[in-house]
């Protein structure tokens, strides 16, 4: 296997005792802390998000909901001034 990444650019690093063998990248979901979401005809906060992105938890709901329910309004971009 012969793979260089952006931590050590050297493929001696990724063979299998190594310390970087299954390492691979975050990944990064659509929806983020603090998003403004619309579900149900509201607009919500997001808390966070679920299940490899299945679900996300909004501010104010108990449970997570699918993210395919919501639509986004206004992403957040992780800082938010109240």
């Amino acid at each position: 296997m012969i793979t260089l990444c952006n931590k050590c650019h050297t493929p001696a690093n990724h063979q299998k005792e190594s310390f970087l063998y299954d390492w691979q990248p975050k990944c990064s979901y659509p929806l983020q802390p603090k998003d403004e979401v619309k579900y149900g005809g509201k607009v919500y906060l997001v808390k966070g998000v679920k299940n490899k992105g299945a679900y996300v938890k909004i501010e104010g709901l108990s449970k997570p909901v699918k993210t395919a329910g919501v639509q986004i309004v206004r992403y957040g971009k992780g800082l938010r001034v109240i």
